[in-house]
C-alpha cells in the first residue's frame, strides 16, 4: 500500500476508533443476535479491514487473528453478505440476524493472497474496494485478480481513482475521482459497480451527491457504529478491525 495512503488512513482510523475502543472494551457481548432487529429498526454490522498480515501499524490484522475471527463466524452460524446485499436488506427491513458484512479498503494484494484463502475455507464473502489507478501497481491487486475475485463471489466496490480526501479536493475533480473510478472498473471487468467507500472517510454533502449521481446505491464511511435501516444508505458506519485486538471486541461488534 502507498505510504501516503497508509499514513492518511491510519491517522483517521485511530482518531475515529479511539472512542469506540474505550466503550467496546467495557461492553459485554449481547446474548441474542436477534436484538439487533426491533419493530422500528433493522441493523447489521459492517466491519472495516485494510490489510491482512504483519505490518507497521494498526491497519494490519495478523493472519492468525483474521483466521480466528473468520472461524468464530463459521462456528457460530454467522453468514457474511456483500454490502450490496446488505443495503437491499436494510432498505426492505428484512431480517439481518446472524448476517455480517466484511469490507476491505484500498485493493491491497494481501487480500488476494492472505484473506481470500481463509474466506474460501470458511465459506465467507466480502466487499473489496479498489482504487482504479493503483490496480496493477506494486502492493495492489491486478485486474486479472479482480476478475478472479468477482468470479468467486467477492463484491468489487469503488474507492476513487487516486484515493484523495474528497471533501478537500477541487470540486472540479470529483466527477473524475468518483464516476471515473466506477467507469474504469466497469470497463475493465464488465461488472456493475454499486458500492462505494470514501477514502479516509472524507466526504461532504457535495461529495455524497456526486456518489449518488455516479450511480452507486450505497456507500460506507469510517465512522464507528452498527449500520441500520435508519442510516442514510450513502453514509453507512462501520466497525474498524484493529491490529492484535482481543477476539472479544470483534465479537462485540457483530452482536
Amino acid at each position: 500500500m502507498s505510504s501516503l495512503i497508509v499514513e492518511s488512513e491510519h491517522n483517521v482510523f485511530i482518531s475515529s476508533m479511539w472512542g469506540e475502543r474505550r466503550s467496546a472494551t467495557h461492553q459485554a457481548p449481547s446474548s441474542n443476535d436477534s436484538e439487533r432487529n426491533t419493530q422500528h429498526q433493522i441493523s447489521i454490522p459492517i466491519l472495516m479491514y485494510h490489510e491482512v498480515g504483519e505490518g507497521p501499524n494498526n491497519l494490519f490484522v495478523p493472519n492468525l487473528d483474521f483466521y480466528a475471527q473468520m472461524k468464530y463466524l463459521q462456528e457460530n452460524g454467522y453468514q457474511t453478505i456483500t454490502l450490496a446485499q446488505a443495503s437491499i436488506m436494510l432498505a426492505a427491513r428484512q431480517d439481518t440476524s446472524k448476517k455480517v458484512v466484511l469490507t476491505f479498503d484500498d485493493g491491497c494484494a494481501s487480500f488476494y493472497h492472505d484473506a481470500l484463502p481463509v474466506l474460501d475455507e470458511m465459506h465467507q464473502t466480502a466487499t473489496f474496494f479498489i482504487i482504479s489507478d493503483l490496480v496493477d501497481a506494486p502492493g495492489y491487486v491486478t485486474w486479472e485478480q479482480v476478475e478472479k475475485l468477482s468470479n468467486l463471489g467477492i463484491e468489487i466496490g469503488g474507492h476513487t481513482k487516486t484515493h484523495p480526501l474528497l471533501a478537500q479536493i477541487d470540486p472540479l475533480f470529483l466527477d473524475s475521482e468518483i464516476a471515473g473510478n466506477k467507469k474504469d472498473i466497469e470497463a475493465k471487468t464488465a461488472l456493475k459497480i454499486t458500492s462505494f467507500c470514501y477514502p479516509s472517510g472524507s466526504y461532504s454533502p457535495q461529495v455524497v451527491a456526486k456518489v449518488k449521481e455516479a450511480g452507486y446505491t450505497a456507500a460506507v464511511t469510517m465512522e464507528p457504529g452498527m449500520a441500520s435501516s435508519e442510516n442514510d444508505p450513502f453514509l453507512l458506519p462501520r466497525w474498524g478491525v484493529l491490529n492484535k485486538e482481543p477476539l472479544r471486541i470483534f465479537i462485540n461488534h457483530i452482536q
